[in-house]
């Protein structure tokens, strides 16, 4: 029986809905490894693959946003989910974004599955932020609700719609 994916889940649901009002493109994934080993040698494997900025990038005329998605079993997320090594500046290259270019929006969208599948749109300034003064290891639950926006959504038989177009309006 297949495992199910319930993050590459979440991005697919998010995706579906996001399209419907704006235009909005998944970056893919990159190898994490290949082997390079030539004929008679040792097999290697190599890792040098390229790093995406997040997830998602999405456009809707004038803005452009750029989205972390993150669905997580439990009441917090580990950083280690959001910034997989001390040397990860991906969540500092998004808000970077922000500051150097007008019109141009990050977010880490928190995905809560024991929490009634709550999802939350947070402002990646306040994830990095938080990141950097906290005293724990992981963002909590009640942190997210606080500090960001309720994106709602409906379960369709097994999967989910979110309502991505009133977040927009609401938060422009």
């Amino acid at each position: 029986m297949k495992k199910i994916n319930y993050g590459k889940r979440f991005e697919s649901d998010f995706q579906k809905s996001a399209s419907m009002v704006m235009n909005i493109d998944r970056l893919k994934d990159p190898p994490q490894s290949f082997n390079s080993g030539c004929q008679g040698c040792p097999k290697q494997k190599t890792r040098f693959s390229p790093r995406n900025l997040c997830d998602f990038i999405g456009f809707k005329c004038p803005d452009q946003y750029y989205f972390e998605l993150k669905s997580h079993k439990g009441k917090s997320v580990p950083f280690s989910a959001i910034v997989a090594k001390e040397k990860d500046t991906r969540l500092k290259e998004m808000v970077q974004k922000e500051v150097d270019h007008y019109g141009v929006f990050s977010y880490v969208i928190f995905n809560w599955r024991d929490c009634g599948n709550d999802t939350f749109v947070v402002p990646a300034v306040l994830v990095y932020n938080f990141i950097q003064a906290a005293e724990r290891k992981s963002i909590p639950y009640d942190w997210t609700e606080q500090n960001g926006t309720r994106l709602e959504h409906k379960l369709k038989r097994v999967r989910y719609s979110y309502d991505v177009e009133k977040w927009l309006r609401e938060e422009r």
